[in-house]
């Protein structure tokens, strides 16, 4: 059950695979636990979340 109402928001990471490239499988795996703990996400920033490394491309795909 998600909350109706986050309380708790915090900074992601991205998620990237052994060579380096956006792992999307794994950040949506990562996403859903966040989204079923009730905690809000900022997603594809510079830090931590690595925003400034993706392709215009993966990035969408992030925001997607």
């Amino acid at each position: 059950m998600i909350p109706d109402r986050r309380s708790t928001h915090c900074i992601s990471v991205t998620t990237f695979d052994a060579s380096g490239a956006f792992d999307e499988a794994a950040m949506r795996q990562h996403c859903e636990r966040l989204c079923t703990a009730g905690i809000g996400a900022y997603l594809g920033g510079s830090a931590p979340g690595q925003g400034n490394t993706l392709s215009l491309r993966e990035l969408a795909r992030l925001f997607e």
